[in-house]
């Protein structure tokens, strides 16, 4: 009997699934800008006070001026927490935003390594496994075009649609072959179907690292 190719080139327990660390960014556009701006006319007049030179003629304005100073102060601290309010919206929609891009490629992690585990099966004929494996992989691409339908593009969507049918055809042959041993034509053929699979979702995850990677940039 042929032997069938796999993915990935170690034996593996089905109670144990390698699944690569995300990759982690951070957001380093800085906030503190416009609180300087609002503070630095009130540094800029404790200044003159401290300077001899200009503290007598500083005293003056700001007892003739008060008024008028407070008020423009007053419009500028208004200014700045509306600016605020509305950054602090923002910047919790951009964390909530890239917290299901982190999710989801999480989920496509965890569905490429359970592909890799399926060409260990299909090599070692623990058909079984293959079975639960193929299985597990078909709800988490129904998971991931109900949950992120409207952040994937068509062209992803189509790929996860293609990665489930492929699955579903692994796990059809692993039920099956608990009652009939799968032939050597079947099986190059689920092995065909298990790179296909394991292609599929590799792709999806670098695409959906890649937009993580292209918003950090856009926020740094």
């Amino acid at each position: 009997m042929l032997a069938a190719s796999s993915t990935f080139g170690h034996r593996s327990d089905i109670t144990n699934t390698s699944v690569e660390r995300p990759i982690s960014f951070q957001l380093t556009k800085p906030r503190w800008l416009p609180a300087l701006a609002v503070l630095s006319p009130a540094i800029a007049i404790a200044l003159f006070l401290v300077m001899p030179r200009t503290r007598s003629a500083t005293a003056d304005f700001l007892t003739s001026n008060w008024g008028s100073i407070a008020s423009v102060w007053g419009l500028s601290v208004s200014i700045f927490v509306l600016f605020f309010a509305k950054a602090a919206k923002r910047a919790a929609e951009e964390a909530r935003e890239e917290g299901r891009r982190r999710s989801l490629a999480e989920e496509l992690q965890g569905a490429q390594a359970k592909a890799k585990e399926v060409g260990q099966f299909i090599r070692d004929g623990q058909w079984h496994a293959v079975f639960l494996r193929s299985q597990e992989i078909t709800s988490v691409c129904s998971l991931v075009l109900n949950r992120w339908s409207t952040q994937l593009t068509q062209e992803s969507k189509s790929n996860i649609t293609r990665a489930r049918s492929q699955a579903d055809s692994i796990a059809s042959v692993g039920m099956s072959a608990g009652r009939t041993k799968p032939t050597e034509r079947e099986i190059l053929r689920v092995s065909a179907s298990q790179r296909r699979l394991h292609e599929l979702l590799s792709g999806e995850l670098g695409e959906s690292l890649r937009v993580i990677e292209r918003s950090s940039d856009a926020n740094v």
